[in-house]
Order: structure tokens, then sequence, then C-alpha cells
């Protein structure tokens, strides 16, 4: 203990004790202690030293108790994750030399290692950067320990971002960072989601030996809820080339909980939403145009409502404010039966029909620069077909009239042909799962093909008992479900994945056409068709399905739709 200013206190008759005033309280103090070891209370009780009371309000009560057992314990002071906090705000403001090597020499105890994340976290200020940076040092040495004891988990998203900087894992076993990562942003799933994608992505993936990724994502089950972190694991998923390839959820097994409509022949300026967990319907909104057999794509918290056969005009729906807003910039034409997907914030179109012609024009709309760039042209006009993007390709699946199958990079700005379908369709649906294109339903075939990028390879799977267009689709897990449509409207036919099998739920309770649908764990809602304004739900515990009491507010189909 230094009491550097002791031999100034007789002349200064600082003899009397002295009540201080926090912001949370006051105490009596001796003065004698206090300006004996500190140069900011020497000075503080010599400028009035016939005053008894001192207001210190940049100091709180439980704090300075701290400070003020140590000065009267000594070396018998005992420290603790709550003192280390308070001493260090007291060091903020008395700034004193013995404190300083006393808190060097805590951080730097074997049996302190327990404390490391608090003065981590309590020390980023500026004031503190040298015990701060020490603290790092020290947390690096005792890197294990800490996750043994999850030290990590609770820390503030500035401290953990700071700490968890590409320079700092690039040494740690990368399995272990992905762990704390995953702890991480599940303490606080809501508000730390967001941050996941850039903390994953400064992982080393050539490190990543012990588990595989899938059994990260099979682990924290989260990641499911968060589709940007999906699209970006799932290219990294390893599976060994001596080991059977198992079919996972990847890509799948989302948890979607609401579907917007917007649109549709019967009620073409509707936007309504249904919730599947709260098992409710309601009008949101209104677009300022109609539209029907259009698409509607997200981007943050805005829907764009494209065009359709009777406008070029597309509307900006805010999710947030559940307001629409028709831009100034069009499509460059009245076309319907076309694609669309969203790559790196842009809106791309493709092909279509025009006047009853098919075309081969592919466009793309910039919603932050608010204009329309045209893209290289299709290698051969398609409609009616669906287009998916998988590892960052693009790809268009699909035309009645061929079985072409084309690709589409969009950093090198290039179409090129690939593999084609082992039979042409139309009126059908593509889904992704584990990275695999599956390309469901068509006009006037039973068949049912996949494709993998990574065999590079069209495959024919199971046949579906029965031949559908325009139905209700919905994938869920390990299965894709298919929910009327036309010449099946009373079936529901699901195909399982795992085992390439068909199989076929109870019979719709009323018959559908061109209805939408939504799936979670425990249920299946269609919504909707051609005549129909009903909404079905399917219980997969009963396996029974009934119509809700619940309705559209007008009759819809050909509607497009968002997932949420």
């Amino acid at each position: 203990m230094i009491y550097q200013y002791f031999p100034n206190l007789f002349e200064a008759s600082l003899f009397n004790d002295a009540e201080l005033v926090f912001s949370d309280g006051s105490m009596k103090v001796s003065r004698m202690i206090l300006a004996g070891h500190s140069k900011y209370f020497y000075d503080f009780f010599t400028k009035n030293v016939t005053k008894t009371k001192f207001d210190i309000k940049n100091l709180k009560m439980a704090n300075f108790k701290v400070y003020y057992e140590y000065l009267h314990s000594g070396d018998d002071f005992k420290i603790d994750g709550d003192k280390i906090v308070a001493f260090l705000q007291v060091q903020i403001e008395l700034n004193l030399p013995d404190i300083r090597i006393k808190l060097i020499e805590w951080i730097k105890k074997k049996d302190f290692v327990i404390y490391l994340g608090i003065f981590y976290e309590n020390s980023n200020r500026s004031e503190l950067e040298e015990y701060h940076n020490l603290t790092e040092q020290l947390i690096t040495i005792n890197f294990k320990a800490l996750c043994e004891i999850k030290a990590f988990d609770s820390f503030t998203r500035d401290n953990f971002l700071r700490l968890m900087r590409k320079d700092f894992i690039k040494d740690k076993d990368q399995v272990i960072i992905l762990d704390i990562i995953a702890r991480w942003v599940e303490y606080d799933f809501s508000n730390r989601k967001w941050d996941w994608l850039d903390l994953v992505s400064q992982i080393d993936y050539e490190k990543v030996e012990r588990i595989t990724l899938w059994e990260y994502v099979e682990k924290n089950e989260k990641i499911y809820l968060t589709p940007d972190l999906m699209k970006f694991l799932i290219p990294k998923i390893r599976v060994r080339k001596d080991e059977k390839i198992v079919v996972s959820s990847v890509g799948s097994k989302n948890s979607y909980s609401k579907m917007i409509l917007f649109g549709g022949s019967n009620s073409l300026q509707s936007v309504v939403e249904i919730d599947i967990k709260q098992n409710s319907v309601k009008t949101i909104g209104n677009l300022s145009i109609g539209k029907w057999c259009h698409c509607s794509e997200k981007i943050g918290n805005d829907v764009f409502v494209l065009g359709d056969i009777n406008s070029k005009k597309i509307e900006k729906y805010n999710l947030e404010s559940n307001k629409s807003e028709v831009l100034s910039f069009e499509m460059t034409c009245n076309k319907h039966y076309y694609s669309s997907v969203v790559h790196s914030n842009r809106i791309y179109v493709i092909g279509g029909y025009l006047n009853g012609n098919l075309f081969d024009t592919v466009e793309y709309f910039e919603p932050e620069k608010m204009k329309w760039i045209d893209a290289p042209k299709l290698l051969q006009s398609i409609g009616r077909h669906s287009s998916v993007i998988v590892d960052q390709i693009i790809y268009a699946v699909g035309d009645c009239y061929s079985n072409k199958f084309q690709s589409f990079e969009p950093e090198k700005m290039k179409w090129i042909d690939a593999p084609k379908l082992l039979k042409r369709i139309g009126f059908h649906d593509s889904v992704i799962v584990d990275e695999i294109i599956y390309a469901v339903g068509d006009y006037d075939s039973n068949n049912f093909q996949r494709f993998d990028p990574r065999e590079g390879k069209w495959s024919f799977l199971a046949n579906i008992p029965n031949k559908t267009s325009f139905t209700a689709l919905s994938v869920f897990g390990h299965t894709i479900t298919c929910s009327g449509g036309e010449g099946t409207e009373s079936l529901c036919q699901v195909y399982d994945i795992r085992n390439d099998k068909w199989d076929e739920l109870a019979n719709l309770t009323n018959r559908v056409y061109g209805a939408k649908s939504i799936e979670n764990e425990t249920s299946i809602i269609v919504a909707g068709g051609e005549n129909s304004n009903q909404i079905q739900s399917y219980n997969k515990i009963n396996k029974t399905w009934s119509i809700m009491d619940i309705k559209l507010p007008y009759k819809n189909y050909h509607s497009s739709k968002i997932w949420l």
C-alpha cells in the first residue's frame, strides 16, 4: 500500500472525518486515509479543509466501498469478480499508481482465470486499454479453460465482436470457435442472430476437422432460422469421399411462421398475411395496382411486387409499415409466366411470355440505384419455367417446349448450357434441398427429376403417383408436399427424400387448384385456390384435414407469395 501523501497531511490539518455524497448514497470516511493514498482525494480535501460534506457524483458508493475496503484491509484484501468491476471504475477516476500495479498483479494470477472474461468486458474504455490488451493475451493463453466455463456467452456485442477478430481466432481450434459463436448467439438469439453470419465467415474451414459442419448444424437448430447463414454454410458442409452420402434437411428444415400473399386473380390488390403459428389471417395492406401471374421478391424489409400481363408497374411494399409505393421505374414490358430470383440485392427477371410469344430477355433491377439493367440473353427463349439459385449460380429450369437447362453466373455475366433435363417440364415448381434442385410437378407427365450440381447431372426419382401442375408446394425437413393442383384437386402427395418414396395423405376437405401453402412441424396450411377463399389445415398428429374458421378476404389464386 502506497501512502505517498502522508507527510503532507499534518500540515494540511486533515484530521476530521468527512461525508462523501455519491450518486447512489453517502458515507462517512477518514480524510487522513483517503488523502494519504490518493492525489485525487488529497487535492479534493485540501481545497477546503473546513468543509465536511463533499459531492463526488462521478463515483458510485458501491464501487467506492470496495476501494475503501482495500485501503483498510491492505494485504488481507480478497478480490473477486464483482470487486474487479468496482476497482476498474475507481481506477478510471483516480488513476492510482499502486492500484495499477495491483490490477496487473491480480490479472496474472492463475486463480484469476475465471475472472478474465469479466475483466475484458469491463476494461474496454480508452483509459483502461493497458489492462484490456493484457487480458486479451491472457485469454489466448487460458483459452481452453475459459471455453469450458462458457466465459464468453454473456459478452456484450461490441466486446464479443472485438475479441472474435480474424487475427485473434486464426490460431485457435476453429471448431471451438464455431461453438463459442453459436453459444454467444443463442444466449440472446433475437438480438444476436444478425451477427452469426459475419462471425462464422471468418472461420478457416480448411481446419474444421474434429466435427463436420453438418453435425454443427444439427446441434444448433436455430441456424435454420437464419436463411443467409444456411446459404453460406451449405457449400461448406463436407462429406468424405469414402462415406455414403446422407441426404440432410439443410436448406429445407425451415421454421417459417408466416406466408404473405400479394394480389391474385380474384383479389388483385390485396396483401394478406397468414400466420401458421397463430392460426390467423388478416389483410395487412393493399397494392395500388392489382397483379396476378406475377412475381414478388423480398430484399430487407421491402417486397418488390413485379409487373404482370396488364401492368409494367412495380410496387415496393414495406413489411414494417405495411405501406405500398408505386415506383417510377417500370418493367420493360407487360410479360407473364416469367421467373425471378434475388442475387446480391438484385432482382433478376428471366424469360416469360410477351403477346403470346416466348422470349429470351433477362434483366435485373437494382433497388438502390432505381434502374433496370439488361443482362445477357438466355441461350433459348423460355416460359412457364422456374428459377433457383444454388451456390451463387442462377438456374433456369424447364420449359413447355424443350428440355433445355441453362445456368448463369452473375459475376461473369454469362449464360451457359447445363446438362439437359431428362424430360421437358412446364407449369412446375423447383425447390432446393441440401443444394439439390428438385423439379416438382408437370402438366403432362408424372416424371420427377432432380439435379445435383456437385454431380453435374439430372436423375429420375420415383414417379409422382398422380401428375399435377399448379399445385400448392411446401417443403419441410426431408419431405416435399404437393397439395391439390390441376387434375389432383383433392389429393395431398408427399415425397420422402430419404427413401425416394411418394405417399398420399388424407384427401383435402375441399378441392383446390392454384392455391398457396406453408408448412411447419405440426401442420400444413393450404390457402385459397381457384374459386375458393377457404383455408384448410392438416394436423400432422391426428392426420386429418379441417376447414379453418378464418377465411381469405377474397377467392384467390395465381397470387405471389413470400415466406417469413
